[in-house]
Formats: C-alpha cells, sequence, structure tokens
C-alpha cells in the first residue's frame, strides 16, 4: 500500500509545496545534458504540478477549502501587521497565475499548465518548452515574501536516510516537526 503521511497543518502544507518545487527546480538545472528520459519527464512534471499549486495559492480566488494568500488565518500562527505585504504578494501572485493558468473564454485551447498536467487532449501532441528557471525566477520573489510574512524558514520535506519506498509504502514526504507541537492548523 503507498500513501502520503497527514500533513501536520495547512501551513506546513505550503511550506512542502515549497519545499518541492525547490528540489525539482535545483535537480533539473544540476543535470549536465538535457533530461531526455522518464525520470526527466518525471521531475518536469512535478516541477510543474508544484509551481501550479503555488501560483493558485498566491493568485487564484480560492474556492471552498482551498488554501489562499488571502486566507492568512490558515496558515499564520502570527497576528501580523504585515498586511500591505500580503496584499502585494497576492498582486503579484495574480499576474503569474493569469500568466500560466488563466483561460479566456474565448480561448479554451490556452496552453496552462493545468492542461499539460491533467488532460489528454490533442494540445499535449504539440512540441512545448517550459522555461523552467524563468518560472522559478518569477516565483522565487513571493516564495521569500511568504517565508518572510510568516517567519518560518524550516523545511517539512527533508531527504531522510532511512527512508525507503517499498511495496509496503511510500509517503510524498517525510514530516519533522520543529517546534510545532499541538499545531492544529
Amino acid at each position: 500500500m503507498y500513501s502520503r503521511p497527514e500533513k501536520l497543518s495547512d501551513r506546513q502544507t505550503i511550506i512542502y509545496e515549497i519545499d518541492m518545487i525547490e528540489y525539482c527546480h535545483d535537480k533539473l538545472v544540476q543535470v549536465k545534458e538535457p533530461l531526455a528520459n522518464r525520470a526527466g519527464y518525471a521531475l518536469l512534471e512535478c516541477f510543474l504540478l508544484h509551481f501550479r499549486n503555488l501560483i493558485e495559492f498566491f493568485g487564484k480566488t480560492p474556492w471552498g477549502d482551498d488554501l489562499s494568500i488571502s486566507r492568512p488565518a490558515d496558515w499564520s500562527q502570527r497576528k501580523t501587521n504585515s498586511e500591505d505585504q500580503r496584499r502585494k504578494l497576492e498582486e503579484d501572485g495574480q499576474k503569474l497565475w493569469k500568466e500560466y493558468e488563466w483561460r479566456e473564454k474565448d480561448d479554451p485551447h490556452k496552453d496552462t499548465i493545468s492542461r499539460y498536467l491533467q488532460h489528454l487532449t490533442k494540445e499535449r501532441t504539440k512540441p512545448k518548452a517550459w522555461e523552467v528557471e524563468e518560472m522559478f525566477a518569477k516565483i522565487s520573489p513571493l516564495i521569500e515574501g511568504f517565508r518572510n510574512l510568516c517567519g518560518d524558514r524550516t523545511h517539512v520535506a527533508t531527504d531522510d536516510p532511512g527512508f525507503v519506498v517499498t511495496s509496503e509504502g511510500a509517503h510524498t514526504a517525510t514530516i519533522h516537526t520543529f517546534g510545532f507541537k499541538g499545531e492544529n492548523r
């Protein structure tokens, strides 16, 4: 059986997304040759997935139980006097989300990350180059702003030498707590 451990809080779920996009970015740009194999495709798709999740967190109008920069009560443990900072992150996130995800009604076939990852369409047969370094450079200020806003520099997904994927189970994150005992968000 394969599973993912329960996330410890809403904030740590966001931090997990940040950890994973940084990991995928680092692995993609460290290679000396283009990644023309399944591992490369998997890394690229993981990068795109976490990029999309983060631009939705920063820029998409939340629906239902979506985590969003516009809902700080879900992810902030402290009262902050940084409402202007949060609004700036939201505005910048909206621009980034519109660039990569927004589809106008008159252009339902716009090449979005979601269409690339989620749908088996004829659009996917067209060659598409993803500018990973450019995309990462665009989202990095939002990530840094979030870290500054919530005052959290810890990591949720860490390399654990004892972690092994087996037929008994696999996880998408190894969770370590860093003084967040009793946290219920």
